[in-house]
């Protein structure tokens, strides 16, 4: 054996790396067995990640050999030196045999243990002619990698050098180059990643740009066409301003249509639907959605007919909503009121027509087979509307709908003041401050007359009253100061409780018990919210109609009408649904051909890029919530769990990755690629360079930023395994 192989076997035996050649071996064989399922799909994301991290890399040294720089380091992961190879110096584990023989010189230099000509003598043979000037390592932890070229150091820019190979000394222009071909290397690796699932043998599921629902008062609420019809939903969408994708309009084209847009300008989309045998074209002009904070037609994304989540999230759901218990994961629903069904639009229509009344559900699952179930609709306000109107002067009760938190440093969020005062998702309001059963406008006025004031707030919760107190905070409302408590607000559909919402109405005058409820409309028994608006939908504007009253052990029997305005809210502001957690509408998106399959990745990486801009504008406009950040534990998850789909879709995530690593390390941020190409930029304008300790500056804000954000997106991660 040679002193080599000897050198290098007593090298391996010293170091971890023998446990872990041993052992990892032995996990992956039973992992690919079956046992250790879990470890192979980890072992598989962090194979992707490390890819993506590699080609990211392999663009910045690529170039950097290009241009004359020497790259002393290239590493996948980072931490210390695991396993490396260098030219003429071959395998070797644990630290580089180069930098240890530096290092040991610099430690003897100040011990005064060598003379000045040993120091030479040791650097000439550290480094020899024939070796390379490479380390090309594997480092122990997966989180990303680097290439330390000379003259370069992101956390230390005072690291410079007058080496005609260093960095610091190439042009502008070509440093430029070097610190954009990461970014670049990310970009080029995504698309073909996507160019491979979108390959024909293979494909991968998308929602289509089919219409689930239109947002009421919104553009495409009232865009017509030539012919003065509208869309409605189940209508397919394959055009938008005459430009037809490859393969299907995805919703997200529509999506990205709208909150790209001028705002000035409408889009023109193509549509078609069921029975047509031509299509037919709407122009819709976008405008700012209240909820995304982006241009928007005002489309919803459309929903199918299976039951979504697992059986043990249905069950989990079912504690508060009990109709769910008859639900199993799996489930497809497949006639409604024995009418067969094949998507949500077809069951819409049936539910409207048969509510109050429970429907019956034709289920069908694989591990359950045919079954038929029954489950009532509930009266929601239709989406994007005014929200649920009077019926004769009344209204339901106060729920707590929401809680929402402030925001400080744009990640960081900090309770409300209900929340503070002990409010809980799906309290009933019984009673705030001196108001008993307050509607939503005399709960308002309470609160927002009271900022710094502490106001007791009473709540019916699991069955019994709790009292509870509150200190709203100064806000803003139309224009006025207020005091607000960071709640949004719902209503009680359960029971038929009359709260007087309209202090005009004739039922002012009647003087009901507060605690009144509606028990019957003419000949219609009702016993909740729902059956009011059912039983108020048959009513003609101003027809009189005796309305029944229960109050303890007391009735009230007295004659009301429905105003114009209340009957036109009924039916144009109210729709009935079943309220259950179907998963969205998903088509297998797949290319004809080898070389549509690419265009279809390049287009896609595009698309993706500019919804990942989209979704940084919207974390930091508040629209976005930064809980939706995640770190490598969090890609090592969501990774994990999308291959019960298949392992196309854990190909779809890491092309995913690699576009977001593209974006976040172009953005101009101290450290990451894009805050040192804007430090070039300043270079080539002032003409030199920003002095070395401003430098430094910038980067230790840089390290304080990052640090800060990784130990935010751990957070996050870690929360992702208690959902």
């Amino acid at each position: 054996m040679s002193n080599l192989s000897r050198r290098l076997l007593s090298n391996y035996r010293r170091s971890q790396l023998m446990l872990y050649t041993i052992a990892l071996p032995i996990f992956f064989v039973l992992a690919l067995a079956g046992p250790l399922e879990s470890i192979r799909r980890v072992a598989l994301v962090v194979i992707g990640f490390s890819a993506i991290i590699f080609f990211h890399e392999l663009g910045h040294f690529l170039v950097a050999r290009w241009c004359s720089v020497r790259c002393d380091v290239f590493s996948i992961g980072i931490g210390p030196r695991m396993v490396g190879w260098r030219k003429g110096v071959g395998l070797s584990f644990g630290p580089d045999p180069r930098e240890s023989k530096a290092d040991k010189q610099k430690d003897n230099t100040a011990h005064g243990a060598v003379t000045a000509g040993d120091i030479e003598q040791t650097a000439t043979t550290t480094a020899k002619k024939n070796e390379g000037d490479t380390d090309y390592r594997l480092s122990w932890l997966p989180l990303g990698g680097y290439v330390r070229m000379l003259g370069q150091d992101d956390t230390d820019p005072t690291k410079v050098s007058e080496d005609p190979h260093s960095f610091n000394m190439r042009p502008i222009w070509q440093r430029m180059c070097i610190v954009s071909a990461g970014v670049i290397m990310n970009v080029i690796c995504a698309a073909i990643i996507f160019s491979i699932i979108f390959h024909p043998s293979v494909g991968v599921k998308f929602p289509p740009a089919i219409v689930g629902n239109v947002v009421y008062d919104s553009p495409a609420w009232h865009a017509r066409t030539a012919d003065n019809d509208r869309l409605m939903p189940g209508d397919r969408l394959i055009t938008i301003d005459g430009t037809k994708p490859r393969g299907f309009l995805e919703f997200s084209d529509v999506v990205l249509a709208s909150a790209l847009s001028d705002g000035a300008s409408s889009i023109r989309f193509e549509f078609i639907r069921e029975g047509w045998d031509k299509s037919k074209f709407i122009d819709i002009k976008p405008k700012k959605s209240e909820g995304s904070g982006f241009l928007a037609v005002g489309i919803e994304q459309p929903v199918g007919n299976a039951i979504y989540g697992s059986q043990e999230e249905l069950s989990e759901e079912a504690k508060k909503r009990p109709e769910l218990a008859n639900f199993k994961s799996g489930d497809k629903i497949t006639s409604v009121n024995g009418q067969p069904v094949e998507s949500y639009f077809a069951i819409h229509p049936i539910v409207q027509a048969t509510a109050p009344n429970p429907v019956k559900l034709g289920l069908s699952n694989e591990k359950q087979g045919a079954r038929e179930v029954e489950i009532k609709p509930t009266a929601v306000a239709r989406l994007g509307g005014p929200g649920l109107p009077t019926v004769f002067g009344f209204g339901p009760r106060v729920t707590i709908d929401a809680l929402f938190r402030g925001r400080y440093l744009v990640f960081f969020q900090s309770s409300g003041p209900g929340e503070r005062g002990g409010l809980k998702v799906d309290d009933i309001v019984t009673r705030v401050g001196d108001v008993q059963n307050p509607s939503t406008e005399r709960f308002r006025e309470v609160i927002g007359s009271n900022a710094g004031n502490a106001v007791d707030v009473h709540v019916l919760r699991d069955g019994k009253t709790e009292k509870l107190t509150v200190t709203p905070a100064l806000g803003e409302r139309d224009g006025r100061t207020v005091g607000m408590i960071n709640v949004q607000l719902g209503s009680d559909l359960d029971t038929a409780i009359a709260v007087i919402h309209d202090k005009t109405a004739k039922v002012v005058e009647l003087g009901l018990p507060a605690d009144a409820r509606i028990t019957k409309i003419g000949d219609t028994a009702v016993t909740s919210w729902t059956d009011v608006y059912a039983a108020a939908r048959k009513l003609s504007p101003g027809q009189e109609v005796d309305v029944v009253f229960t109050a303890g052990e007391k009735t009230f029997t007295q004659k009301l009408a429905l105003t114009s305005d209340e009957h036109k809210a009924v039916n144009e502001h109210v729709e009935f649904r079943l309220n259950l957690p179907v998963e969205n509408m998903l088509q297998v998106q797949k290319a004809q051909n080898a070389f549509d399959a690419m265009m279809m990745g390049a287009e896609h990486t595009k698309k993706f890029i500019l919804q990942t801009y989209m979704t940084l504008r919207g974390l930091f406009i508040g629209t976005v919530s930064p809980t939706n950040l995640h770190g490598i534990v969090g890609i090592t998850k969501i990774g994990h769990d999308v291959q019960d789909r298949g392992f196309v879709y854990l190909l779809f995530v890491l092309g995913m990755v690699s576009v977001n690593l593209a974006v976040a390390n172009f953005l101009p941020l101290p450290i990451v690629d894009g805050g040192l190409f804007l430090l070039l930029i300043l270079e080539k304008i002032r003409g030199k360079p920003l002095s070395l300790k401003v430098q430094a500056a910038i980067s230790y804000v840089g390290i304080v930023i990052l640090a800060g954000l990784f130990l935010f997106v751990t957070y996050n991660d870690i929360g992702l395994f208690y959902k």
